[in-house]
Order: C-alpha cells, then sequence, then structure tokens
C-alpha cells in the first residue's frame, strides 16, 4: 500500500545557510533606497515584532517615515532587494550556501514519489526563489 506524504521545508538554516553577504543586502535595500543610516537598520532577526521580509520591511519603514508605510514604499524598498539579491546571484557577487546533506535528503524525498515537497518561508518568493535556483 503506498501513502502520500508532504514534506515542506524552511529555507535558511534548513536548504540554506543565510550568508552574511545575503542578509547584508536586505538592509542595503533601505539605505539606498531611503538613506536609513546603518545603525536604524538591526540584524538582529528576531528584534521584529514579526519575523517575515515584509512584515520587518514595514516595521523599519514605519520608524524611519514617523507613520505606517503604504505599499508603494514597501514594495519599493523590496523591490530593490530582490533585484540586489537576483543581480548579485547571477554575477557570482553572492554565493548561497547549502546545508550539508539538504540537497541529497530532497532528492531521496524526491525519487521515492510518495512525498508531496513544498517550501514555507518568511523569505519574499522571488528571492527565496533566487536563492534556491
Amino acid at each position: 500500500m503506498s501513502y502520500s506524504h508532504a514534506v515542506i521545508f524552511d529555507i535558511d538554516g534548513v536548504l540554506l545557510h543565510l550568508t552574511r553577504p545575503e542578509e547584508q543586502t536586505f538592509f542595503d535595500a533601505f539605505r539606498v533606497t531611503l538613506g536609513i543610516a546603518e545603525e536604524h537598520l538591526n540584524p538582529d532577526w528576531n528584534s521584529y515584532r514579526v519575523r517575515n521580509d515584509v512584515a520587518i520591511a514595514e516595521e523599519l519603514l514605519e520608524r524611519h517615515l514617523g507613520r505606517a508605510p503604504d505599499a508603494a514604499e514597501v514594495r519599493s524598498v523590496l523591490d530593490h532587494y530582490v533585484g540586489t539579491i537576483e543581480n548579485g546571484l547571477a554575477a557570482g557577487e553572492l554565493v548561497t550556501r547549502a546545508i550539508e546533506g539538504a540537497a541529497d535528503l530532497v532528492n531521496t524525498l524526491e525519487e521515492a514519489h510518495r512525498f508531496h515537497l513544498g517550501l514555507a518561508t518568511a523569505n519574499l518568493r522571488d528571492a527565496a526563489q533566487a536563492r534556491l535556483r
């Protein structure tokens, strides 16, 4: 009898290491697009109210603007971030590092034809896809 199971992976810390240069591109987007000073950009992900890229962007913009940002303001910063990740990876300036054994595990599960594989991440979809490629 064949059973089907779902296996859902997080990306950072499970499939990929989050490298310091990749992390820095997130915060660089705020410096470049809005001129937010480094000391106002905390790389401690646990210090934010909600730990996902959109919520962190909203919180940083709210602190900087003194009001809730509108969708266009959030999108502008996040589009810059995604573009920087995609361009940096394509140019070889950024390099993702897989967690040891992650690719083998995913391949083994996929080859078993009994598992539906999925991702659940706090990353932006486009940035996550670029990093996983």
